[in-house]
C-alpha cells in the first residue's frame, strides 16, 4: 500500500509532463485514464486526519473533477487548470492555519522540537506567511499559463515552479543555519 502512494505521489508531481504527452501526442485515453485513476485512489484511500491532508484531498478530489470534465468534452483546457487549484488548495491551508493561529510550518516544527520557544514559533509562523504568499503568486501565473502554448505551460508547471519551491526549500534552509544558525 505505501509502494502505491509512493508512485501515486510520484504521478501526480509528473502531471504536467503527463498532461503535455497526452496532449501532444496519440495517448491522450490511457494517460488521463491513468491519472484519473491515481487521483480517486488519492481521494478514496488517503489518511485525511490532518487538516492539511484533508485540504490535499479536496485538491485530488478537484483533480478528479477536472480530469473528468477534460475526458468526458473533450476539451484540453479542464487539463491545465490542475496546478492552479492545487496551489490554491494549498495557499487556502496556511491561510486557515494562519487565522487558527497554528501555522503549518510551526506544526511541522513542533513535531521536531516540541519545546520551541516563542522566537521559533514567530519565525515558523512568518515563515508560513512566506509559503501562501508564494502559492498566491505561483497560482497566478499557472492561471496565465493556460492561456499561453502547451509547451510554455509543461516548462512552468512541470519545470520552473517546481525549481521555484526548491529554491525556496533550500534558500530558507540556508537562512536557518548560517543566519539563524538553528
Amino acid at each position: 500500500m505505501k509502494l502505491v502512494s509512493v508512485l501515486g505521489g510520484i504521478l501526480v508531481a509528473l502531471y504536467p509532463l503527463l498532461v503535455f504527452m497526452g496532449l501532444s501526442h496519440d495517448h491522450g485515453v490511457w494517460v488521463f485514464g491513468l491519472i484519473f485513476a491515481v487521483l480517486c485512489y488519492r481521494v478514496v484511500f488517503s489518511k485525511a486526519i490532518t487538516a492539511m491532508a484533508k485540504l490535499l484531498r479536496f485538491g485530488a478530489a478537484i483533480g478528479v473533477v477536472l480530469v473528468a470534465l477534460g475526458m468526458l468534452l473533450k476539451q484540453q483546457h479542464w487539463f491545465l487548470y490542475y496546478p492552479v487549484a492545487i496551489n490554491l488548495v494549498l495557499a487556502t491551508g496556511f491561510y486557515i492555519s494562519l487565522r487558527a493561529k497554528s501555522p503549518v510550518i510551526t506544526q511541522l516544527a513542533l513535531l521536531q522540537d516540541p519545546n520551541l520557544d516563542e522566537r521559533g514559533r514567530h519565525y515558523t509562523a512568518t515563515l508560513t506567511k512566506l509559503w501562501l504568499v508564494f502559492f498566491v503568486i505561483n497560482a497566478s501565473i499557472a492561471c496565465a499559463t493556460t492561456f499561453m502554448s502547451l509547451n510554455l505551460w509543461t516548462l512552468y508547471n512541470g519545470l520552473i515552479s517546481y525549481l521555484l519551491i526548491g529554491t525556496l526549500l533550500g534558500g530558507e534552509w540556508l537562512y536557518r543555519k548560517w543566519v539563524l544558525k538553528v
